[in-house]
């Protein structure tokens, strides 16, 4: 019985002094201003036999704001296949399920949209905090997007520059946070790749090393560069890795140490 109460005992421990554990990346609320474009669209659209779907979004990842070719759509606007397409509210990566997103609604601006026409832009906290990590959910249309950042903190402490996220383009590329397992033509009103493991969306993460990672994030700059010119952008959300307090990291010790002590006794 000592026995299995040590292994019991020492696994606690081990949770509690797991960063994974204690500190899951949480989804940030960036405000309404972050989006740019509408690039998703929404079950309740009426495919109208003139303009299909074209005029219930404002930009593709095929085409941008020139709205040619392929573009996400939410859960359950293909009746033949209604669990295809993109998840509302909050979506936990698939390829690290210690993070989730806030996914916007698709009936207004859902998406910071960057390429040779958008080439920056800025996303906005709305809540400033402290983060070890931010992932980014996002893909690019036509290749390969690479996208510079600039961290600025809501205090005194400089900007963080020298940072970059890669957005892979949406067909054939890890690491997989979300399948839409399907996408739709705007402008015809056709589905394609239904149920084909195609377009998806990525988690890609940028560290906050240092002290920057003890002082709160306020807004990030975005500035594109793509691998062609027409390579299209779009960031969904973004989630982060808060900083542990000290006092946190202590707590957590203390409370390990007190179980270690309780078998020793």
């Amino acid at each position: 019985m000592g026995n299995i109460r040590y292994l019991l005992l020492g696994g606690i421990g081990a949770a509690l002094l797991s960063p994974v554990f204690a500190w899951a990346a949480a989804p940030i609320v960036l405000t309404p201003g972050s989006y740019n474009q509408d690039g998703v669209v929404e079950a309740g659209a009426v495919d109208d036999p003139t303009t299909h779907f074209s005029n219930f979004i404002t930009a593709t990842m095929d085409g941008g704001t020139a709205k040619n070719g392929g573009v996400w759509y939410q859960q359950g606007l293909n009746s033949a296949a209604p669990t295809t397409g993109l998840p509302v509210g909050v979506a936990v990566s698939a390829s690290d399920a210690t993070t989730s997103f806030v996914l916007r609604p698709y009936t207004g601006n859902n998406v910071r949209l960057l390429d040779g026409a958008n080439a920056s832009g800025t996303l906005t906290l709305a809540a400033p905090a402290a983060y070890s990590k931010l992932s980014f959910l996002t893909a690019s249309g036509n290749g390969t997007g690479t996208l510079s950042l600039i961290v600025h903190f809501a205090d005194a402490f400089a900007n963080l520059t020298g940072l970059a996220v890669t957005a892979p383009d949406w067909f054939n590329n890890t690491p997989i946070a979300v399948n839409s397992n399907g996408r739709v033509t705007a402008s015809s009103g056709a589905y394609d790749n239904v149920n084909a493991g195609n377009p998806r969306l990525y988690q890609e993460d940028v560290t906050i090393g240092g002290e920057a990672a003890n002082h709160p994030i306020s807004s990030i700059d975005v500035s594109f560069s793509g691998s062609g010119g027409d390579t299209h952008t779009m960031v969904f959300a973004v989630s982060g890795t808060p900083t542990p307090e000290p006092g946190c990291i202590g707590l957590l010790a203390v409370g390990a140490a007190g179980l270690l002590g309780r078998r020793r006794r």
